[in-house]
């Protein structure tokens, strides 16, 4: 049995726990906002069944990103635009132009770290 101490301790570990992770819950989704809108990206969130909402992400250019929440749709297609960037392509696996996309993620880089703590 716990006493009211040691049950107040464990609320309170408990509360800030929950703030902590609603916080980082928040930045990853505003900061997966403002990745979609620095690139053009497109996001549509369909409703499925039990499963509640799928995120879709799409950028010109390359294949859309599915996932339950935005911020995993936007980590997966982040590595892969970001992984055909870096490279010496000319176009997107879809066809698109790269030079764009290469100038609004290097915007989007620097205001990042502008604004990272």
């Amino acid at each position: 049995m716990l006493t009211t101490q040691d049950h107040q301790a464990v609320q309170r570990e408990t509360k800030h726990l929950r703030n902590t992770l609603g916080r980082r819950r928040r930045r990853a989704h505003a900061r997966a906002q403002a990745w979609c809108e620095a690139l053009g990206a497109t996001v549509s969130i369909r409703m499925v069944g039990d499963l509640g909402a799928l995120y879709t992400v799409r950028v010109p250019g390359f294949h859309p990103a599915t996932a339950r929440t935005l911020p995993d749709a936007v980590a997966h297609l982040e590595r892969t635009v970001a992984a055909w960037c870096q490279g010496p392509r000319v176009h997107g696996p879809t066809g698109a132009a790269l030079d764009p996309l290469r100038a609004r993620l290097r915007a989007f880089g620097l205001r990042g770290e502008e604004v990272a703590p």
